[in-house]
């Protein structure tokens, strides 16, 4: 995929986040091109969209990370979990070890019910204090107020 060509996907998943502010980095590191919403009012955590050669990667927090293959049906994939999050649809689960993110969950809620939609984990010794933080996006009312 061109830069230009994911910088058009990428306006259209900002269309459901006009609110939020964001980066758009070109050519660092091994991405073609980057965007990345910080946290922020309304916004928990971390949202980073980027384009590597053949690959269509998606970032939330500190520790998830997606890859998606260049291709239409990884594009679609990608595009939506990205729109999910953005949207405060889905809402991010990590779980710690003595203060340490060792997994985090992009879950979206269908039929009433929470369902996993990506997950990353790490190698850890399941020993320690756990806990899990639910982080969200919080989108704007009509009147421009954070719910």
């Amino acid at each position: 995929m061109a830069p230009d060509a994911f910088r058009d996907l990428v306006a259209k998943v900002r269309t459901i986040a006009p609110d939020l502010k964001h980066e758009e980095l070109l050519g660092s590191g091994a991405a073609v091109a980057e965007i990345v919403f910080p946290p922020q009012s309304g916004l928990e955590f971390r949202v980073v969209l980027q384009l590597q050669h053949d690959l269509l990667c998606l970032g939330l927090g500190d520790l998830l990370w997606n890859e998606y293959p260049d291709t239409t049906t990884g594009a679609a994939d990608f595009a939506s979990s990205a729109r999910c999050a953005l949207s405060g649809e889905c809402r991010l689960i990590e779980t710690l070890r003595n203060g340490v993110i060792v997994e985090a969950r992009l879950e979206k809620l269908q039929d009433g019910a929470w369902v996993q939609i990506a997950n990353h984990h790490t190698l850890h010794i399941p020993y320690g204090k756990r806990e899990t933080r639910i982080l969200e996006r919080i989108p704007p009312r009509a009147n421009g107020e954070a719910k």
